[in-house]
């Protein structure tokens, strides 16, 4: 029961964790820690769901969902960042060679 506790509350951490890291995606280091979290808290919100009872499953379901979230929402961010420096690249080529 206190593993399971410690796993659920854990996840729940994470989670929120990953979503706040995913409001500031588009700062380069940010994005891999909100991925590195969202995969935490969705293991640990595994883990703890498994060992938990049928009604002590709230904070380990939340750090599930919320880690899922964060996955994807950090999942985008960071294809939104790549983007962005791939077309300032070649912005910056297309203008030096213009002159």
């Amino acid at each position: 029961m206190d593993n399971a506790k410690s796993f659920s509350y854990a996840a729940l951490v994470c989670g929120i964790l990953s979503v706040i890291f995913s409001f500031f995606s588009l700062v380069p280091p940010f994005p891999v820690i909100g991925l590195v979290l969202g995969i935490l808290g969705t293991v640990l919100g595994t883990k703890g769901r498994s060992l938990s009872e049928e009604n002590m499953k709230g904070a380990a379901t939340a750090g599930l969902v919320l880690g899922i979230i964060g996955i994807v929402f950090n999942a985008f961010g960071s294809l939104c960042m790549i983007c962005s420096l791939a077309g300032s690249a070649a912005l910056g080529t297309a203008l030096t060679s213009m002159y």
